[in-house]
């Protein structure tokens, strides 16, 4: 996680032997709202030179090969083999000497972070100046007479940040099918960064330069967006993306990035785990939360403070709770017909008292409704009696299931096939049933 925030290396397989330093920073709230500024600096050894692309590679199979040995020890011995086939590199010569030299360019990388290295233990930002590897050793198995094994050294504050737990998995065989450097770079990003959202929004420029590490030779944003949506693009259609668009221009341009792949329920510790990790505020609740109950009636400052200050269970109850109001408003339930806005704003505000039905088939969101569902509600029956006079039973049938896709249309990408399918059916069934009808 501490090695997924910023870049490790530079973009391409080869770095300039005039340039000795790479730095990144940006900037967060520390949890008493306070605004941060973070540096991530980056120094090779002159003789080996700054990390590249393919560094990146092998530190993740490093940690691979760390994970299978259960985090025992900070020495891990491997085989050279086996470490080729986890970066899913060729087993010829040239394989052998390029991971010889990606080793000899982490064995020599220092980084300085300033507020930017995440200590699990104590659950604060420190500043610390460390390396990658310690050390490491190459043996040959197939000559050496004792069979002595290679290995390598993490270094100590890497090895305890694995230790105490600041560390997810990703999907290397995925990460490794991607074809440019940036598109890995950004997944890694991002993988970490939807660990506890469906959406990022982000500044245009910091997102290429301090995150991805693209070249700040870019100066204007039609080049840095040419230079990003390539991976952008690669990460959508290898389904890791469902979509991103830029908004506004210049340096104040912003680009949405949607997950595909959002999972709402989370271990409690490992979301607030998340949370201070990523500086949040600790009185304010994540944006996505506030704009579930926003667009569904409750005014934006009603929204802060209902979630403001609450416990992290409490909030994790909250798209569920507003799933289920959804529900109610889709079938017009007479809990909810006298005061919508008031039934949701009491269900939010005592969230731990607030039962919601085993049967109920939503229970997770990444996507905001088009449309305020109850601001719409008109009597079924009504409009089933004015069609019914002009149009025959075939084409009632069709207005019926236009009607119930549009009202559900929100849940697609939420729900599994299945249970999408089966949320349409019911509510289909109720309509039918409303409008007499039998199929």
């Amino acid at each position: 996680m501490n090695l997924a925030e910023f870049p490790l290396a530079v973009l391409s397989t080869r770095t300039s032997k005039n340039i000795k330093t790479l730095e990144f920073t940006d900037k967060v709230r520390n949890p008493k709202g306070q605004l941060v500024e973070r540096k991530w600096i980056i120094t090779g050894a002159d003789k080996f030179g700054l990390p590249t692309c393919t560094d990146d590679d092998v530190v993740l199979g490093l940690i691979k090969t760390s994970m299978n040995h259960g985090f025992k020890d900070r020495k891990i011995y491997f085989s050279r083999y086996e470490l080729l086939k986890t970066l899913q590199w060729s087993t010829e010569g040239r394989s052998y000497k390029r991971l010889i030299k990606s080793l000899d360019r982490l064995s020599g990388v220092r980084i300085r972070s300033s507020n930017s290295f995440y200590d699990n233990s104590s659950k604060s930002y420190q500043t610390r100046n460390f390396g990658v590897i310690d050390a490491y050793e190459i043996n040959d198995e197939r000559v050496s007479k004792d069979r002595k094994k290679s290995f390598f050294i993490w270094s100590e504050a890497i090895f305890e940040s694995f230790k105490s737990g600041f560390i997810k998995k990703i999907d290397l065989n995925f990460y490794f099918n991607l074809e440019s450097a940036a598109a890995r770079r950004l997944y890694r990003y991002l993988d970490k960064h939807f660990y506890f959202r469906s959406s990022i929004e982000c500044n245009l420029q910091t997102l290429a330069f301090e995150k991805i590490g693209l070249s700040r030779n870019y100066k204007y944003i039609s080049s840095i967006k040419q230079q990003l949506e390539p991976a952008l693009d690669e990460l959508c259609e290898k389904g890791f993306l469902s979509s991103y668009e830029f908004s506004g221009r210049s340096e104040a341009c912003v680009v949405k990035i949607n997950s595909s792949n959002f999972k709402e329920k989370l271990p409690i510790d490992q979301v607030k785990q998340i949370q201070k990790e990523e500086g949040e505020k600790s009185g304010d609740a994540p944006k996505e939360l506030i704009s579930l109950i926003v667009d569904r009636g409750i005014h934006i400052n009603q929204a802060r403070k209902l979630l403001a200050n609450r416990s992290v269970s409490d909030l994790l109850k909250i798209p569920s709770i507003v799933a289920y109001f959804d529900s109610l408003v889709a079938k017009n339930d007479k809990k909810i017909s006298i005061n919508p806005q008031g039934f949701l704003y009491r269900a939010v505000q005592y969230p731990d008292k607030f039962v919601i039905p085993n049967n109920q088939v939503a229970k997770s969101f990444n996507k905001r409704p088009e449309r305020k569902p109850y601001k719409n509600l008109t009597s079924v029956k009504n409009t089933v009696s004015n069609t019914k006079n002009t149009i025959g039973k075939d084409r009632l049938i069709e207005v019926l299931k236009n009607k119930v896709e549009k009202k559900v249309s929100f849940l697609k990408g939420i729900l599994s096939e299945d249970k999408y399918q089966e949320a349409f059916t019911k509510c289909l069934q109720d309509e039918f049933k409303k409008a007499k009808l039998s199929i």
